[in-house]
C-alpha cells in the first residue's frame, strides 16, 4: 500500500493505478497509463464474422471512438459511465457497437461485450458473450449508455429487445450479472445472466437509453428516461409506479445520471434526440432513501451520451472526494455539479481546452479519482487518472 501526501490519511492500492494518483494534483489529469493489452486486437469470436475483422458498425466512428482498429477496445461510443468493483478491483462496461444486419442472424442483431480493466493485473479485457445461446444471454444489449450499477455483488444492466425464434421480440429488461462468477478468461466462465421483471407497458424501447443507479437507503434501482423516473423496488421484487418530471422536452433520452454517495442522491438530467430537436438541460437529485426530487439549476450546455452527428456528448459520474458530481464534454470542457450549492450556484465550468475526449469515466472511492478512457482522432485509446477536490 502506498501513503499519498495529497489524499492525507487516505492509504491508496499498491498498483500501477494507485501509483499514478499518489501525486496528482487537484482537478488535473495523469498522463496515459500503460497498459500493454489496451493497444492488442483482440481475437474474433463469432462465427458470423470468420474473417475476425473489424464489427460492420452501421455508424461508423471505429477509428475515433475506440472499439475497432487497433485499440481492441470496441464498443466505447454512446457511453457515459463504467462501474467499479472495489472488491476485485475492476471497472466493468457492457456495451456493444451500433446494431447492424451484416451480423445475418435475428438472433444476433447486436455483439456483446464486458469491457473490463483489472487494476491488480493493470490488463484490459474484453469478453465477448456466449454464442448460440441466446435463450441466457442477451444477444442484443445496448450501447453502453449510463445505465448500469452495482448493487452488492450484482451487476445491473438495460438490455434492448431480444428477438428469440418463435418468441418475436422480448421487450426491454434489466440483466442481472453475479460479479463473483466473472473471469478473465476469453473463452470460458464469461457471463451468466437472468432477469428482472417485465417493465411496465408504458414505457417504450428507448428505456435502454436512460441512465440508471442503485439507492442504497431504500434498496431501489431508479432509472431516469426522458421526463420520467422508473422504480424497481428489489425487496418487494416489483416496479413502483412511474413519476413524471414534467420537464419541457418530453422525449429527450440519452441521459446521464449516477449515485452520489457523498451527498446520498441519485444525480441526473440532460439528455438528447439530435435531429428531433429534443435537447434538455433539466437536472434533478433524488434522495436515496426518501426518494424526494429536488429540482437544480439547468446545465450551462446540453449533455447527453448521443454520439453520432452530436454537439452534446458527456460522460459523467461522481467525485470521490467531495459534493460534487464531474462532467467531461465533448466540447473540451469539464463541468461541475453540487446539488448542495445554492440555487444559481450549482454548475461551474472547472476547466477549458482538454485535448482529448473521455469516452467514459468510472469513480473509484478507494483511489480518490476517476479513472477515465480517453481518445483522440488518429490516437488511439488510452486510460488516464482524474482527480477531483
Amino acid at each position: 500500500m502506498s501513503v499519498s501526501p495529497q489524499f492525507n490519511v487516505r492509504v491508496l492500492p499498491n498498483t500501477v493505478l494507485g501509483q499514478a494518483a499518489i501525486n496528482l494534483a487537484p482537478y488535473s489529469y495523469s498522463s496515459p497509463i500503460s497498459v500493454p493489452s489496451l493497444g492488442q486486437t483482440v481475437a474474433r469470436l463469432d462465427p458470423n464474422n470468420a474473417s475476425g475483422t473489424g464489427f460492420p458498425d452501421t455508424a461508423g466512428d471505429t477509428s475515433v471512438h475506440g472499439y475497432g482498429g487497433v485499440n481492441g477496445t470496441r464498443a466505447w461510443i454512446w457511453g457515459s459511465r463504467f462501474v467499479w468493483d472495489s472488491v476485485t478491483q475492476r471497472a466493468l462496461g457492457i456495451n456493444s457497437p451500433h446494431p447492424g444486419a451484416a451480423l445475418g442472424d435475428a438472433d444476433n442483431g447486436y455483439l456483446t461485450l464486458l469491457s473490463m480493466y483489472d487494476a491488480t493485473s493493470n490488463q484490459f479485457v474484453i469478453m465477448e458473450s456466449p454464442f448460440g445461446n441466446s435463450a441466457t444471454w442477451p444477444r442484443s444489449v445496448a450501447h453502453l449508455f449510463d445505465n448500469q450499477c452495482i448493487a452488492g455483488r450484482v451487476l445491473y444492466k438495460w438490455t434492448h429487445p431480444v428477438f428469440r425464434s418463435g418468441q418475436g421480440f422480448v421487450q426491454p429488461q434489466i440483466t442481472k450479472i453475479n460479479l463473483d462468477a466473472l473471469t478473465t478468461d476469453m473463452t470460458s466462465g464469461r457471463l451468466g445472466a437472468a432477469y428482472l421483471g417485465s417493465i411496465p407497458s408504458s414505457l417504450d424501447n428507448n428505456i435502454t437509453a436512460g441512465a440508471l443507479d442503485y439507492l442504497p437507503g431504500c434498496n431501489c434501482l431508479i432509472t431516469l428516461h426522458k421526463s420520467r423516473l422508473l422504480i424497481y423496488d428489489l425487496t418487494a421484487t416489483q416496479w413502483l409506479p412511474e413519476v413524471p418530471l414534467g420537464f419541457p422536452v418530453q422525449n429527450a433520452i440519452h441521459n446521464l445520471g449516477h449515485y452520489h454517495p457523498q451527498v446520498g442522491k441519485f444525480v441526473c438530467g440532460g439528455g438528447s434526440l439530435v435531429g428531433s430537436g429534443a435537447l434538455s438541460d433539466k437536472w434533478i437529485t433524488v434522495d436515496g432513501t426518501t426518494r424526494t426530487i429536488t429540482p437544480l439549476d439547468d446545465s450551462p450546455v446540453i449533455m447527453s451520451v448521443q454520439e453520432e452527428g452530436s454537439t452534446t456528448k458527456a460522460a459523467s459520474t461522481y467525485d470521490p472526494n467531495s459534493a460534487e458530481s464531474i462532467v467531461f464534454h465533448d466540447n473540451g470542457s469539464d463541468y461541475g455539479l453540487n446539488s448542495l450549492r445554492a440555487t444559481g450556484a450549482q454548475w461551474r465550468t472547472i476547466a477549458s481546452g482538454r485535448a482529448f475526449e473521455v469516452d467514459w469515466c468510472c469513480a473509484m472511492s478507494d483511489y480518490g479519482c476517476i479513472l477515465v478512457a480517453t481518445s483522440a482522432t488518429g490516437g488511439g485509446a488510452t486510460i488516464r487518472l482524474y482527480r477531483g477536490a
